[in-house]
């Protein structure tokens, strides 16, 4: 026979369980998302960093903190 306190426990036991069980389903759910949809993208355009091979640097500017020039902006072309 169940007193109260053991039913009490055993039952908030179940409920922390189906609590857990729903939190790693709803995290399995975004990461499967999440790595589908890495995967499609990836297929979709070609990764491309930095200049390509032939290809010039465009002009930037730049501050200088040494030297003569200290304190100016200067453009390096």
């Amino acid at each position: 026979m169940l007193d109260m306190g053991t039913w009490v426990a055993s039952n908030l036991k179940e409920k922390f369980m189906r609590h857990v069980a729903w939190c790693v389903s709803a995290m399995a759910v975004v990461v499967s998302a999440l790595v589908v949809g890495t995967a499609i993208a990836d297929d979709t355009q070609e990764l491309k960093s930095g200049l390509q091979v032939g290809e010039i640097a465009p002009p930037f500017d730049v501050y200088d903190v040494t030297g003569p020039s200290a304190g100016t902006t200067l453009c390096y072309r």
